[in-house]
Parts: structure tokens; sequence; C-alpha cells
């Protein structure tokens, strides 16, 4: 009889992975049929990982899109800070660690991909928030303290270095609890080891907060098939606990557009600057519904169909020659062509973004793939679909001792009107604290630099 069980058991199991297999295969085979596509779909090596784990694509689908959108309150609040720096509730630690972020005149190449460590796996569960944002955390190390610097290649797994392996279960342990309570314009925020989804926006606080130690000391399992993201130490962790002391966020296409006056070609060298300053950057999507199957290419959607939300890592970006050197592009192109299915909208991208995922390096290209970038006809128009990460915020750790923080003279964080009273009351002395140049008094080019420091915190 224990024999007829077994036999019986492993026969459900080759089925159930069959059938993942067979059904994935058709997906595949459609997607490839659809005409003028500018990307290839193909089979997903590591699917043999979820045999037994996951009983049909969807629910697969569903682990590997855990980011969730911040409720309208949080981010109109958050706007509302950006803009006037007044802080009024339990949510002001998460807004006060931010700053906007914006494009400073740094010369930019045309295309480019930044340090950054390898292609992990978040396996069957919803921390692509976390994996997200520790690969954020782990690129900004490699770029701002290990002064590591990327460069102009089409390949992103020529810049992946293994120097630094932080741990994503921690991040995921501290998950926030998404019933938020709002009881009188105060937003009370507990944390959650639930495996429900979560936001970088959350997240890179908790960088502050929590830090992140070491893999070999929390490291990530990825298959346990548990709602809970567990508690997981080896040795003494603390130890190897790394922390980053500021965010910089770059607003959503639309917000930077209206609420900040910026232009288009602003906007995007913002984008590219942050990559270069700072490392890669979190980012977010809401992922259309064929995007799993992505292979090699620019991937644009199919069909308009939304099936969850994801957070991966911004490592770099391509222009027209570099898609052409990876015979993405015919030779005689000026831009690629797409018609987006949400929108409608018919645009002609020369500027694209590379993107590290974490399904593992057997998924997509390498473990990566690539999208068009906004075109300045969307960005005015704003016909821009969610499938864009430019929809949302994107965040880059600061973990080295950020160049303003020489002008917080009195160490609250912050360079403010009492910093400014201060250097004024120290002109002419020779007090080392208040000389910003380093050439030993204290004058008026002291003031001068300190109003560019003070614009760079904000």
């Amino acid at each position: 009889m224990r024999k007829i069980v077994a036999v019986l058991l492993i026969a459900l199991v080759v089925f159930s992975f069959a059938s993942l297999k067979d059904e994935w295969m058709k997906e595949v085979q459609k997607i490839n049929s659809t005409p003028d596509l500018p990307w290839k779909a193909g089979y997903f090596k590591g699917l043999e990982r979820y045999e037994g784990l996951a009983s049909s694509l969807d629910e697969l689908f569903k682990k590997w899109t855990g980011t969730r959108e911040l409720p309208k309150e949080i981010k109109d609040r958050f706007i509302r800070f950006l803009k006037t720096s007044k802080l009024t509730s339990t949510d002001d630690m998460f807004m006060a660690s931010k700053f906007l972020y914006t494009y400073q005149g740094t010369e930019l190449p045309t295309n480019f991909i930044q340090i950054h460590t390898p292609v992990r796996d978040q396996a069957f569960h919803g921390t692509c928030w976390a994996f997200s944002t520790t690969a954020a955390m782990e690129s900004a190390y490699l770029v701002q303290v290990l002064e590591y610097k990327g460069k102009s290649s089409a390949s992103p797994v020529e810049l992946q270095k293994s120097d630094i392996d932080l741990s994503e279960q921690f991040a995921g342990y501290h998950n926030i609890d998404w019933d938020l309570a709002y009881y009188e314009g105060w937003f009370v925020i507990q944390d959650s080891n639930a495996d429900v989804g979560g936001s970088p926006y959350f997240a890179t606080y908790n960088l502050i907060r929590y830090g992140l130690p070491s893999e070999n000391t929390f490291p990530y399992i990825g298959y346990d098939n548990s709602p809970w993201v567990k508690w997981n130490p080896k040795g003494d962790w603390k130890k190897t606990l790394k922390f980053s002391n500021k965010t910089a966020v770059i607003l959503s296409y639309d917000d930077m557009r209206d609420a900040f006056n910026m232009s288009y070609e602003n906007y995007i060298n913002t984008i590219k600057e942050a990559i270069v300053k700072y490392g890669a950057l979190s980012v977010m999507y809401m992922v259309p519904s064929d995007f799993f199957w992505y292979d090699k290419g620019v991937y644009v959607p199919a069909n308009n169909t939304i099936d969850g939300g994801h957070a991966v890592t911004l490592v770099g970006w391509l222009d027209v020659s570099a898609l052409k050197e990876l015979g993405w592009l015919d030779e005689d192109a000026t831009s690629l062509t797409y018609t987006d299915p949400f929108t409608g909208e018919t645009n002609e991208a020369t500027l694209f973004w590379v993107i590290k995922n974490s399904w593992g390096s057997s998924w997509g290209w390498d473990g990566y793939y690539v999208v068009p970038a906004i075109t300045k006809k969307q960005y005015e128009n704003g016909k821009v679909a969610k499938w864009q990460i430019e929809y949302y915020s994107m965040y880059a750790p600061i973990v080295g001792v950020p160049e303003w923080s020489k002008a917080d003279f009195d160490d609250d964080g912050d360079v403010d009107e009492s910093d400014w009273n201060a250097l004024k009351n120290a002109l002419w002395s020779n007090d080392k604290k208040y000389d910003l140049n380093g050439d030993g008094k204290v004058n008026g080019n002291d003031l001068e630099t300190f109003m560019r420091l003070w614009n760079e915190s904000k």
C-alpha cells in the first residue's frame, strides 16, 4: 500500500511540473507568433525549481510580483513634504530620511552600465521589493565606498562585482503591516514579516534604521513555501551590518514635471546622473501578463493586461548603437518604433533602460531585461503606462558621508537656516569647522559653497 501511495505522489508531482512546462511553452509559441514584437519569448530553465511548490503559473507569478503601490495618502503627503519640508505625523521619519534628487550637470555618456552585484533569485516569495532595495544598497556600497565605476557597455554581466553580498532575508523580514492605521491625520506604521508584498519606499528607510547584515550571516530561504519571512541569523550577524544614511529619491515623471516643473531632458539626466553618482536604482512597475516569458530583446507588452507589481534594479542605459551591437535593431534604424497596447500611442524610443531582475540568471537575458525609456512626447502628453518604470519613484541609498553633511554644523541631519546663521557668525574666523573650502579662512567663498551644499541636501 505504501508503495502505491508513493508512486501516486511521484506521478502527481511529475504531472504538476509537466503541466507548468506545457503551459509555459504554449505561451512562448503564442508570443513569438506576434508580428513586429521587438523581443523574443523563451523557456525559463529554472522552472523545475518550483516543482511541488506552485500548482500553476498564476500561483508562481503572484509570488514573483510582490511589490505594492503606496496608498495615495502617503504618496501625496510625501510630495507635500518634499515641496515644503514640513513634518506633521508619525510617518515623518520615512519622509525625512529622503531628499529629492535633481540633475547637477554631470556630463553623461550615450550608454552606460553601473557596477552592481550579480543577479539573485527571490524564489517562491513575494520579496522582489527586498531584492531590489538590497541590490541598490550593494551597488551603492560598490560605487560610493569602494569607488568602483561603471562604463559604456552593452553587457551588464561584465559589470557584476561580488565584493559585497547583503541579506535579502533580513530586508524581507522587516516589512510593514500594510493594514495602515490612519487616525486623525496620523499614520501608525508597524513592522511585519508577513510575505504579502512590500515597497522600496519603506525598505530604503530600514536601510537607515536597521541596516543590512551579510548574506552568509543571514542567508535567504527561498523555497520553504511559508507565508512568513523567517528570522534566520547565523553567528554574530550584527558585526556585519552596513547602513545607509539618506535616500535620494527621483519622483515619478508626472510629479517631477508638474510639482517641480522639470523639463524632460533634466528628468532623464537626473535618472542617469543618480546611477553614475550613487549606483543602481531601486525601481518598480506593474507587470504585463506576457512579461514572464521574456528571453531577449527590448521588452514592450503584447497585450494590455496586468499581473501584479514588481520591484527591480535599474543598472544603466543603452542607446540605438548599443542595440545594433546586440543585434536587436536593424543597422539602418534610428529608433525603435512600437505601439503601447495600454495607451494606444505609437512611440519612437532612442533610449533604453537595462534592468536587473530577481528571478535568477536563467531567466531572461542572463537575468536582465531591457525596456524603452519614456520619450519626450510621452513625458509631455502624460501617455505613460504603469509598465514603464518612470510611472513610479526611484530610490538610491546614500551610504558614504554625503558632501552636503559638511554644512550640517549642528549635526541634526539637515542643512538649514540655523547652519547658515552659524556660518555667518563664524565669518573671518579661523574655525576649521566652518572652513568649507579648506583654504584656512572663513569668508565669502564658504558662503557660496554653503549655498551649493544646501541645495544639494534638499
